[in-house]
């Protein structure tokens, strides 16, 4: 009797029992439960069991096909050229009739049931029926993190955009050749990740990366919401040292305004040594913060409730801190950005200081506005853009209201200052009220699309750029960036929260304002 044709062509991937991927579900049913307990208990302390949970094995095993079941064999219909499929020797239109001794498959499921029981680098053996001959081909499975690394080499040759990069036909050969050999060595999600966002990283592009789970859950998605979400509120950045060599040292970059971190009295500068009693280099709460490759940042994650035990060094040789970071309440780009907000009095001049974390929430020009309006009697606007870009659309409403304001101005950059923040600061960038100060910044400034990966983890790939053009016309700011009218030299290691671009700022800010008042006066 024929069996039922499965006509679905799918991908051949599989989770193995007993390695549970993390899931969007788990994780809201976590935060639910903490958010419960909150409100009964003093912060949890952590454990080793806790730690480790944030990085687990990788689990899945992948084959590299595409196909559908037909009268009881798999018919092949695409291999994907380095899987394991691949290095096999199958080719497209050969008919499975066999794998690990199982025949007869009943239906794809039955079919990725055997897959899960394969385990990822032991050989295996695949009867293969092609030509009206039988062949038996030895299979060695890959662990499920290739069924990511197979959606990045997809993208990279079908995007429209990267097809027509010079650097794409180099990238694709080295990703299938050096990354795959690495990956299949990988054991855990983490170094996964280290290894596909240096695949895409491999374009040379921005807005290029592979953002893990905890990173793409709770900045990405949650960050800009009016929620916001439970972590530390910091960004390290990962930095060749003689003291940690051959690992590189942590240092905190950034600290959002009113964060768990900053009332733990963390400052730019320090070093992370240790989380949890375990160097920063070894820990499972380190994670990517959602950057291109050659940005190594990375953030710490946590759940909410939890107590974080930091070793921190704040100068050079200097002795071990205890820092103990309580992560009580979620905070968000915009929140921070509202707790920034201040004003400052320097020889009798009064300035609205400003820190623009992100360009996402809708919300933040009526902020902006507010600011500005409540600042009405300051002499001079200091503009903070320092860190992530955001949406176009926010980014167009906050310059205009930052055109129809009258007063001198100053925009603080630097390398990090990327994608919206980036327009931006060009469309100023030359008014006789205006100065930018700091470095040259980073010179991200594509559209940026999502994609999602195993694990709700996620790729950000470059978009069409004609979205920007409008803003930017024939001018280039991808991988070139914009120079600062007063350049500031910047050392991150041990810098105690000293921020030599802020100070340079107000300087620069009430000579602006002098100008303006013997102008007014002539």
């Amino acid at each position: 009797m024929r069996q039922a044709r499965h006509r679905a062509v799918m991908d051949v991937s599989a989770p193995r029992r007993g390695n549970l991927p993390w899931s969007r579900r788990g994780a809201l049913g976590r935060l639910c439960l903490a958010g419960l307990l909150l409100a009964i208990l003093a912060p949890r302390t952590w454990t080793t069991e806790d730690d480790a949970r944030w990085d687990p094995p990788i689990d899945g095993t992948f084959l590299g096909i595409r196909g559908a079941i037909d009268d009881g064999v798999f018919r092949v219909a695409l291999v994907n050229p380095g899987g394991a499929a691949h290095l096999a020797g199958l080719r497209r239109g050969d008919a499975i009739v066999r794998l690990a001794g199982r025949a007869g498959f009943a239906d794809f499921d039955e079919f990725r049931r055997i897959v899960g029981s394969l385990e990822p680098g032991e050989p295996t053996t695949a009867v293969v029926s092609r030509g009206g001959s039988e062949l038996d081909l030895a299979l060695v499975p890959d662990h499920g993190a290739f069924r990511d690394f197979f959606v990045i080499v997809d993208r990279i040759r079908t995007s429209r955009f990267t097809r027509g990069l010079d650097t794409t036909p180099g990238a694709i050969e080295a990703i299938l050749e050096e990354d795959a050999t690495r990956l299949r060595r990988a054991d855990r999600w983490s170094a996964a990740y280290e290894i596909l966002n240096r695949s895409i990283g491999r374009l040379r592009v921005s807005h290029a990366a592979v953002v893990p789970p905890w990173t793409y859950e709770r900045i990405f998605l949650a960050g800009p919401t009016d929620a916001g979400s439970h972590r530390p509120g910091i960004v390290l950045a990962a930095l060749e040292s003689e003291e940690s060599s051959p690992r590189p040292a942590f240092f905190v970059l950034t600290v959002l305004d009113g964060s768990p971190a900053a009332r733990a009295g963390l400052r730019r500068g320090d070093e992370i040594v240790r989380v949890n009693e375990r160097p920063t280099a070894e820990s499972p709460r380190r994670t990517l913060a959602g950057y291109e490759f050659w940005r190594p940042y990375y953030v710490l994650q946590v759940d909410p409730g939890e107590e974080l035990a930091l070793d921190v060094r704040r100068t050079r040789g200097g002795e071990l801190e205890d820092v103990r970071v309580v992560i009580d309440e979620p905070i968000s780009e915009l929140a921070a950005t509202r707790e920034s907000v201040s004003t400052l009095v320097r020889d009798g001049r009064r300035i609205v200081s400003i820190h623009l974390w992100d360009f996402l929430s809708p919300r933040l020009p009526a902020l902006v506005k507010t600011a500005l309006t409540e600042g009405a009697a300051s002499d001079g606007l200091l503009i903070d853009l320092r860190g992530r870009g955001g949406k176009v659309s926010v980014l167009e409403q906050v310059l205009e209201l930052l055109r129809a304001d009258p007063r001198p101005r100053v925009l603080l950059i630097d390398r990090d200052t990327r994608s919206a923040k980036e327009i931006l600061a060009d469309a100023l960038l030359g008014s006789p009220r205006t100065r930018l100060v700091g470095e040259r910044t980073a010179g991200a400034v594509l559209p940026a699309s999502f994609r999602s990966l195993s694990r709700s983890a996620a790729l950000m790939f470059p978009a069409d750029p004609r979205v920007i053009e409008r803003l930017v016309g024939d001018r280039q700011l991808e991988g070139v960036g914009v120079s600062p009218d007063i350049e500031v030299e910047v050392s991150l290691p041990y810098s105690g929260g000293a921020d030599p671009i802020r100070d340079r700022g107000i300087d620069a800010l009430l000579a602006l304002i002098d100008e303006a008042t013997r102008r007014a006066r002539f």
